[in-house]
């Protein structure tokens, strides 16, 4: 089996999903005597809120470069958002990663999927990381939240959810941002924050949710089983 190199800690909760699931994915896979081999670098959360790109990204590359040198075959960033330093982390190692918006536009462009919508950070929403890799990749229109419903949706995130808290105020709040998305043509709503899917957990919502940390966790398995 190959062996992947996870970047996490932003947030530890959705790290420990990775973990967990990755693992349980393989044991379904191949029994559960056996288990991957990962190496886990978790970021201090703090360097993110500091919102000093430069030094955000000089962390992760040391993370990266210490992985590289533990033997792993691969790179996993364990979020959404921290795909932003994806080019600037490969320019600086000789490693692959799995990517994320890899396994939302597989799993997208199999169900023949024209229109999604993507809702996260205010990063993951106004910068092309994601939605313009999944269209220069994949040819699939990837819609945002207008420019009014992004600091809203990106509070929930960094003031509740990546800090454990997922309040009844915050699942009305996002649900009525995915109306407005689905009402904009969007076929199916990625859910482009790791810790989104534990707010929408028991939602029974008219689209297809693409759990971004799930997809990415079978992706991983589907690497490391290669």
């Amino acid at each position: 089996m190959r062996k992947l190199g996870l970047i996490g800690g932003t947030s530890w909760h959705s790290t420990i999903d990775y973990y967990r699931r990755i693992n349980q994915i393989t044991n379904d896979r191949l029994g559960t005597k056996v288990n991957p081999e990962l190496q886990l670098f978790s970021i201090n959360i703090e360097l993110m809120f500091s919102q000093d790109w430069d030094l955000i990204a000089r962390k992760f590359i040391e993370a990266a470069k210490t992985l590289e040198k533990g033997g792993v075959d691969a790179l996993v960033l364990c979020a959404n958002t921290t795909h932003r330093l994806y080019a600037e982390i490969s320019r600086n190692i000789n490693l692959p990663f799995v990517h994320i918006a890899d396994a939302v536009g597989e799993e997208a462009q199999s169900n023949n999927l024209g229109k999604i919508g993507l809702i996260g950070t205010k990063p993951t929403m106004t910068e092309p990381f994601i939605s313009g890799y999944i269209r220069d990749k994949f040819g699939m229109n990837c819609i945002v939240p207008l420019e009014q419903s992004i600091p809203l949706i990106h509070d929930v995130v960094v003031d509740e959810l990546v800090q454990g808290r997922f309040t009844q105020e915050a699942r009305v709040n996002i649900i009525s941002e995915m109306n407005k998305l689905k009402d904009r043509g969007a076929e199916a709503i990625v859910l482009g924050c790791t810790e989104f899917p534990e707010l929408l957990r028991s939602v029974n919502y008219p689209l297809p949710l693409y759990d971004t940390l799930e997809m990415h966790c079978q992706k991983c398995v589907d690497y490391i089983l290669a």
